[in-house]
């Protein structure tokens, strides 16, 4: 039997592509934090279904030579499942497992196989297990794995259908180049200023980027380091009421904040800094494979000490991201990247990512308890590369909490203990906002 050649989708390809310049590795790590060691013969089960329901777990990526040519998806017909599943005791030190799950994440794939690894780790302090994920971002994005994860756990019967994907809403009339060409045709006097702001809005999305913008991070390596910090989901929600702002407005106001402490420690006074907000564009229907997605760079105040203007500011900020006109376009760009040899896709996302300082992530998880294999599935956590920045800072929301993990660059942040305290009170500012409606959020990091 012949293997199943499929074509890599615009974006994936430019993903496979860009991480020739190390630089732009495209490496997505998540943790799972477990109330015990899961059942081993369950878990490779569910593995096995997943497997076999998803076609790209099975797949390894061919059809380049030297970068040059159509990547496509491959069967890969040796696939063995225990190359992907494996086991591992862990150590009783509460670093130790950011500091494993940081170092997988560097050590990239072996691209001869499926671009995904599981390892379960078990006999940690107290008990508890994890797992660490790691995977290639070609496969999918944040969207796509949250439901990937949902072939393998487990839900209380009365709650499967809080598990369903929420996907953003879905747009009507033609989408993408079809949209503005039928647009164009219904209102011909508008034309002009429709394509002078479409061109404008496709400028800010593929324009390099000028140098950087925060002083002490005018270095880049390929080197991380994981932490992770937490709040109540709700305390994030009753802020975002009070300033009229969605919960990712807050998440971003909330780092935006810690910065500008980080900063103020180091004697910088820093008022803006330039961000990369990846916009989904996933739509009702899409499936768990694929990127579905759109990153746009903005340069955010970060100089505002009253936490409610800030929150404001960001949120106004957020929504003009989130409705550049050229968004719909954004397969019709990736795909003429992909055309290009892999060193010149590198190279040109270089120019776009290597100017950004840090990035910005939010991606609605699990919203009901839930387990794997017999073990409760407590805390996830979400580690998205650096893509050329110093610094990535992901949410994921999980059964009411807001677990947010930081990647920084080893060589550019050097005291991350303070990063992390820098942090935890930017985002003390902004959800004191809504204190007044509940208790004072409890903070908890590692």
């Amino acid at each position: 039997m012949n293997a199943v050649h499929r074509p890599l989708g615009p974006s994936d390809a430019v993903l496979w592509s860009m991480e020739r310049d190390p630089l732009l590795c495209s490496t997505v790590t998540a943790v799972g934090l477990l109330d015990r060691a899961p059942d081993r013969t369950e878990l490779r089960s569910r593995f096995e279904l997943a497997v076999r329901d998803e076609p790209r777990l099975r797949q390894r990526v061919g059809g380049q030579l030297w970068g040059v040519g159509r990547a496509c998806w491959v069967d890969d017909r040796d696939f063995d499942l225990s190359a992907h599943l494996r086991w591992l005791g862990g150590v009783d030190d509460p670093r130790w497992l950011w500091h494993f799950a940081a170092q997988t994440a560097e050590e990239g794939f072996d691209r001869s196989q499926a671009l995904w690894q599981v390892t379960v780790v078990e006999d940690l302090a107290g008990g508890g297990a994890a797992f660490v994920v790691k995977l290639h971002h070609a496969l999918t994005d944040g969207l796509g794995a949250v439901d990937l994860l949902r072939h393998l756990v487990a839900v209380s019967p009365g709650v499967v259908e809080r598990m369903a994907p929420r996907p953003v809403p879905e747009m009507t009339g033609p989408t993408g180049t079809a949209a503005h060409v039928a647009g164009m045709a219904r209102h011909p006097g508008r034309t002009v200023r429709s394509a002078a702001g479409l061109a404008g809005s496709l400028t800010r999305l593929v324009a390099p980027s000028p140098n950087r913008m925060a002083p002490l991070w005018d270095r880049r390596s390929t080197r991380w380091r994981f932490d992770t910090v937490e709040f109540p989901l709700e305390a994030l929600r009753a802020a975002g009421r009070i300033a009229e702002a969605t919960v990712n407005d807050v998440f971003v106001a909330g780092v935006a904040g810690g910065l500008h402490r980080y900063f103020a420690h180091h004697d910088r006074h820093v008022g803006a800094l330039r961000i990369n907000l990846p916009v989904s564009l996933r739509r009702r229907g899409d499936g768990s494979a694929g990127n579905r997605f759109s990153p746009v760079r903005v340069v955010l105040d970060i100089s505002e000490h009253d936490a409610y203007r800030r929150v404001r500011a960001v949120s106004a900020q957020c929504r003009a991201a989130r409705h550049e006109p050229a968004l719909p376009l954004t397969e019709t760009v990736a795909g003429t990247l992909a055309l290009l040899p892999a060193p010149v896709t590198a190279a040109v996302m270089g120019s776009m990512l290597k100017g950004v300082d840090f990035v910005a992530t939010n991606v609605p998880g699990v919203p009901v308890p839930c387990s794997l294999a017999g073990a409760g599935l407590t805390r996830l956590y979400a580690f998205a590369p650096l893509s050329g920045a110093a610094l990535n800072v992901a949410l994921v929301s999980h059964v009411g909490l807001a677990c947010i993990g930081l990647n920084c660059d080893r060589a550019v942040i050097d005291d991350p203990d303070v990063l992390v305290a820098c942090v935890h009170d930017g985002f003390d500012e902004v959800l004191a906002l809504g204190h007044a409606r509940g208790a004072p959020a409890q903070r908890k990091g590692a």
